[in-house]
C-alpha cells in the first residue's frame, strides 16, 4: 500500500482542505454542549435559534475573541490551499512518476 492510498483512499488526487468555519460556527462550536443540556427535550435546529439569539445579545469582546479564531482558521485554510494547489501541479498527469501527499499542512512529494 503506498502512503497516497493509505492517507487518501483509493483516489489518485489529495483530498482538498475544508473551508473555515465562521465566526458564528466557532461560537456555536463551543457553546452547543450548555446548550443542549439546558434543553435537552429540543431539537438541532432549536438548539440552533437558541444559540442564534444567545450570539446576538453577546458583547462585543466575546465576538473579537471568535472574529479573531476564524481569521486564524482562514489564514490556515488560505496556506492549506496553496500547499493543495501546489501539490495539484506535481501530480498532473505530466508528472506522473511523482506522489505528493499534504498532511495536515506538510507536503511530502516523493517518486513512486
Amino acid at each position: 500500500m503506498c502512503i497516497r492510498d493509505r492517507y487518501m483512499g483509493e483516489s489518485s488526487k489529495p483530498l482538498p482542505p475544508k473551508r473555515p468555519m465562521s465566526t458564528f460556527f466557532e461560537y456555536k462550536k463551543d457553546i452547543l454542549d450548555e446548550v443542549k443540556k439546558s434543553h435537552p427535550d429540543k431539537k438541532i435546529t432549536e438548539l440552533t435559534k437558541i444559540v442564534s439569539e444567545m450570539w446576538k445579545k453577546t458583547d462585543e469582546e466575546t465576538k473579537k475573541k471568535y472574529e479573531k479564531i476564524a481569521e486564524k482558521n482562514k489564514a490556515d485554510y488560505e496556506t492549506a490551499k496553496k500547499n493543495y494547489e501546489d501539490c495539484l501541479l506535481y501530480t498532473s498527469d505530466a508528472a506522473d512518476d511523482l506522489l505528493c501527499v499534504d498532511l495536515g499542512g506538510r507536503r511530502i512529494i516523493k517518486k513512486k
